[in-house]
């Protein structure tokens, strides 16, 4: 599997299971306005690891970063207003994929890191890591 096709299967199934928000996509046009709570996905790879001598397979380990925006103005109407809404958007998008194994692609564990303030939007960052393994 490539590096392009594993975006593509992590991006798929974010998209069918995320439905909480609007999702912001690395590399594409975006036009938020600051009452929309959205999250914007970024795929990064770190290392690929040997994992075996016999079959010569090679995992390669990346992190998925989902960056969750609420708004700061609290007549949007919105249920993701501020801190709590930004905790709730984190909770969302974790859970939309925890744990599973789809295309190839094993999710791994999770951090939250709190950004705060910027931009008329509260911010939390949540990576994920995962793996999937290619032969050689």
């Amino acid at each position: 599997m490539s590096y392009e096709l594993t975006r593509q299967v992590i991006e798929a199934q974010f998209q069918a299971t995320f439905t909480v928000a609007h999702i912001a996509w690395d590399g594409q046009p975006n036009q938020i306005d600051n009452s929309t709570p959205y999250v914007a996905l970024f795929i990064e790879y770190l290392t690929n690891n040997r994992t075996s001598v016999g079959e010569k397979q090679t995992r390669i380990i990346g992190v998925l970063t989902i960056q969750c925006f609420a708004p700061m103005d609290t007549e949007s109407g919105s249920d993701f207003i501020g801190k709590a809404g930004s905790l709730r958007l984190a909770d969302a998008a974790e859970a939309a994929i925890r744990g599973q194994d789809f295309g190839g692609v094993v999710i791994e564990d999770s951090d939250l890191t709190r950004v705060g303030v910027g931009d008329a939007f509260y911010q939390f960052n949540v990576a994920i890591r995962f793996h999937r393994d290619v032969s050689n």
